[in-house]
């Protein structure tokens, strides 16, 4: 074998290897597409999630509010009760001595 086949022989082996590493990059181009298109998924889904559970905390937010001042209403209601029965047995007692019966 002369130079210039040898010459001709490493050229053919470099264009293969050159063949077979465009064939790998396009793999991975098209694997980074997919996982372009799979990342750009995942953020629409989770810009959604966070848009919800932020609707959430709002609503939450706003029942706890509602709930809150149901209960300040309630202990309000409860104390009045509890002054409105300690004045009627205190008037019990008063017409019970003024009766005699105590």
């Amino acid at each position: 074998m002369n130079k210039e086949e040898q010459i001709i022989e490493m050229l053919e082996k470099i264009m293969d290897k050159q063949d077979e590493h465009s064939h790998i990059l396009e793999n991975h181009d098209s694997q980074l597409k997919e996982h372009g298109q799979l990342l750009t998924a995942l953020r629409a889904g989770q810009e959604h999630l966070k848009a919800e559970i932020d609707g959430m905390k709002i609503s939450n937010a706003k029942e706890f509010g509602g709930l809150k001042e149901e209960v300040n209403t309630f202990l309000i209601n409860q104390e009045l009760l509890r002054n409105e029965s300690w004045a009627n047995k205190v008037d019990i007692q008063r017409i019970k001595k003024t009766m005699g019966m105590a």
